[in-house]
């Protein structure tokens, strides 16, 4: 069995306000998405999850691609900051 982590690219259409996990079977950038980065499902599926918490993607009051990308920007940044601090506390103890 192969348990290999798969990198994938995470797409976003703000017309319609879905996202797109391609695993590089369709072109990047096409269909209306636009590609926010390039992850693992592991990292992304919790930002998509805490994003539908945060904002209406079923109205037309969705958020642009520029502001999931600096939404997607800040959560990496968290994640960061976390295993800082998480580090800083259990060398403490």
């Amino acid at each position: 069995m192969n348990n290999k982590i798969k990198m994938y690219v995470f797409e976003y259409n703000e017309n319609e306000g879905n996202f797109h996990l391609n695993a590089g079977n369709v072109e990047e950038n096409t269909n209306g998405y636009q590609t926010i980065c390039g992850t693992y499902e592991y990292i992304w599926r919790p930002f998509v999850n805490w994003l539908y918490k945060r904002y209406d993607f079923y109205s037309n009051r969705r958020p642009s691609f520029e502001a999931v990308k600096k939404e997607w920007e800040d959560y990496l940044q968290l994640r960061v900051d976390i295993k800082e601090y998480e580090k800083k506390f259990t060398n403490s103890l």
